[in-house]
Formats: C-alpha cells, structure tokens, sequence
C-alpha cells in the first residue's frame, strides 16, 4: 500500500493519497524567532579538596529541539513545527551541512530536503536498471513537488540514519521534465517559498513513502518516475528498499516510534513555542508511555474514525505538517478574503467537540474538545503559534477530520509506527495515544 507524503503541505501517510497539510496565510509578516542549534556546557567548583570538574551528565541522544516560529522565508507561516537536521554526503564526515527549518511532519514518510537550501555536493541520483534517472513527485491539494531520489546520511539529535534514500525537490536540472501525470493542473512548490520550509522530515506510521503498490508491473501513477537523458519520464516500479524511507526507521536504537511533546497554548496564540521530539518509546528512560496511557490503533492507510456532528469520518489522522483542524462545518463560515481562504472566518468563537475511536483491537474512544476563532481575528496578532485556527476540509481531505499541529499543543503524543512492538503494550503498531504535558 501507498505511504504517500506531505509539505509544508504535508507528504501524508495512507494508500494512493497524498493528503493536504499547511495551509498557507497570506499575512507576508516578519517572523520573530529563527531555528538555532543548542549547546550543552559543562563547569566546575571548588571545595576544601581542591578544584573538583565534575563528569558531565551522558549526552540525550534520542531527542530534538521543536521550534514553531515563523519560518525560513521571512513571512510567518502558522502552527508549523520545525527541527534541525545534519545531513552528509553517505560516509563522509566532512561533506555535511546543519539544516534549521525542516518541517517535523508525522502525516508523511521521509525526508526532503529543497535543492536550494542543499549544500552537500557530489550525491548520486537513484537509477534503475537502464541507468535512468528515479525521480519522485508528490501531489498535495494545491501545488505539486519534483526532484530527484539520492542517498545521504541524516542526523536527528544524536541518532543517525545511515545511507538513507530521500528526496531533493527542485533542482533545475529535472525542472522541465516534470509528466502531465505529476503535474496534474496544479502549480510547483519547488522552492523554499512556497514549500514553507527548507526541507521535511516525514515521520509518519509507516517504513516507506510508497509501499509494495510501487513495486510491481503496474507502479502507481504520481510517485516514482524513471526518467531517460532527454526527460522522458514514465512511471517505474521501485524496491520497498530503495523507496524515500522513515529516517527513524533506520536509527540504531530508538526506533520503535516517536512522541512530540509541545507546551499548552491558549488563544489567541503566541509569537512562538518550544517543545521535543522524542525518538523511541519505552526504549529509554525519557520516552516511557505512561501507565494507562489509552491507545488508538490506526488502519492500513494511518487512519482512526472521528464522530463530529453526528457523522463518521473514518479517513481521519493526526498530523504535525497540519497547521490547522482542517474538518467540514457548514455552520461555520469559511473566509471569503484571498489572504487566507480555506480557513474559517465565523465571527464568534466556536466551542466544539468530536469524538476520536481507534480501529480493531484498540478501539478506544475518547471525547476532544477544541476551539475554532475567525482567522481574520487571529491575524493581527502576528503570532507563529495559533491554537485555535481551522478550516474547511473539503473535497481534497474526503471522509477525513485533519487533527493538525492545534490538537498537539499541551500534549505529549505517541506514535508507534507499523508491526513496531512497544514494552508492556500487547498491540502492535501502527497506534497513537497521548497524555497530557507533564503527566
């Protein structure tokens, strides 16, 4: 089955489908804070003994730093979720670059990187068997991604994936090779300005992008493209192995799942948050699932069922790369100004609540209650961090309630990732489940 992607926009996960992620607000402000690298520091004191240097407590390796701010381009892009990655030239120490600004997106597989902000050199594009060039495309909502598949060596936190298949969208090289079929009427989102990010590190539920349907005779149309010298691409069959694959899937430890834990937010929002990622669960001391912690199993395309206003909606999903509760209310009026359509605009505060209810096994059911302000009311605020912003699900998410980077404030929430087994839990992956931050 497929694993599709997400953007900045999200490479979401489930068959055959790449759903809809960031929507974008046309506000074109200055954003307040950028992504920066922390150092730990060590000291020393001194006692009747002498001058004693304490030994420094073991590096965290399964963590990393969440920033939402306002993004890599200078116009804030709301409720996006950014980390910083190392990534090298495979084996090599040397040909690497830090990266800020890489979309944390749990609604996609692997990781993407813009060729414009791409300073490695020397990578060798995938080919298949006639030497042609695999190149990748994603398709989301309102524009579509290209670029070539090549192989690097990723670092998160203190956790690396070695000689890992990702995605370089945009070089100009392949611009003018993209198929009607890839393309498909919609505009590119090539570049860091309009992708929102410099790159994505697609963590969702499953081990690949694209699955078995792209391994066979009759590869899915709108993933993998082997492309000749002279730009003919048509759609190629690709191993599950060589398809653009979960980083965390690939670590050495720690690769059971992952937990995002991000601060409570109340609204109207803030200029910006800090949480962390967590790599594992149960596996370390930092990354335990508490006890009695319900969990919610997730079907073959990543999906739960969530009951609002009386109607199933058995596609939904949680997803980081969301920056918004994106779900059908016709009671609620949707904005009608260019700046930021596809996002509500009614007037008065909207309380709601939805009930959200695992597949199979874990079919646990719990009620979410969250709350929906008019966007045109948020805006002034120029905050990166809005809690309460939604909008329309539309014809693009069908059947579908978008949990986006909102339901994550104040929360740490889990995610095993498919056949994964965690310590105490007697269900397999894929799952999430959450508790409240601090719990």
């Amino acid at each position: 089955m497929a694993r599709p992607a997400c953007r900045a926009r999200s490479l979401q996960s489930g068959p055959a489908t790449w759903r809809a992620a960031l929507r974008r607000l046309g506000t074109g402000l200055v954003a307040a804070l950028s992504l920066s690298l922390l150092a730990a520091c060590g000291g020393s004191g001194s006692g009747s003994g002498g001058t004693i240097t304490p030994t420094p407590p073991p590096a965290v390796k399964n963590t990393a730093t969440i920033v939402v701010d306002g993004g890599p381009t200078g116009a804030i892009n709301a409720n996006v979720p950014y980390v910083t990655v190392t990534l090298c030239a495979h084996g090599s120490t040397t040909n690497c670059q830090t990266l800020s600004h890489v979309l944390l997106d749990t609604g996609s597989v692997g990781f993407r990187v813009l060729s414009e902000a791409l300073t490695v050199t020397g990578l060798t594009p995938a080919t298949d068997a006639s030497g042609n060039k695999i190149i990748e495309c994603g398709q989301f909502a309102d524009g579509y991604v290209w670029g070539q598949v090549t192989t690097v060596d990723l670092t998160v936190g203190g956790l690396t994936a070695s000689n890992l298949p990702i995605q370089v969208i945009g070089e100009q090289t392949y611009a003018g090779w993209v198929p009607p079929s890839c393309s498909n009427n919609l505009p590119a989102e090539n570049s860091v300005a309009t992708f929102g990010a410099n790159g994505v590190l697609g963590i969702g539920p499953f081990p690949q992008d694209c699955g078995v349907q792209c391994t066979g005779n009759a590869p899915l149309t709108g993933f993998y493209y082997s492309c000749t010298a002279a730009g003919s691409c048509a759609p190629a069959a690709v191993s599950t192995a060589a398809q653009v694959l979960n980083p965390v899937s690939l670590f050495p430890s720690d690769n059971n799942g992952i937990a995002i834990q991000l601060p409570p937010e109340s609204a109207p929002g803030t200029a910006t948050a800090k949480g962390t990622l967590f790599f594992g669960i149960g596996t370390e001391t930092n990354n335990a699932l508490p006890a009695g912690t319900k969990l919610y199993a997730l079907d073959d395309t990543g999906a739960f069922t969530t009951t609002f206003n009386g109607t199933d909606y058995t596609a939904s999903f949680l997803d980081s790369g969301s920056n918004a509760y994106f779900f059908d209310d016709s009671a609620i009026a949707t904005c009608t100004n260019t700046k930021y359509p596809g996002f509500y605009c009614g007037g008065a505060t909207q309380a709601l609540s939805a009930t959200i209810t695992g597949q199979g096994a874990n079919a646990n059911s719990v009620q979410i209650n969250f709350i929906i302000d008019d966007t045109s009311q948020l805006l002034p605020y120029n905050y990166a961090v809005l809690p309460s912003l939604g909008g329309p699900a539309g014809a693009n998410l069908p059947n579908a309630f978008d949990w986006g980077l909102p339901f994550y404030y104040g929360k740490t929430t889990f995610q095993a990732f498919q056949s994964a087994t965690v310590s105490g839990v007697s269900a397999a992956g894929p799952w999430v489940g959450w508790v409240a931050s601090g719990s």
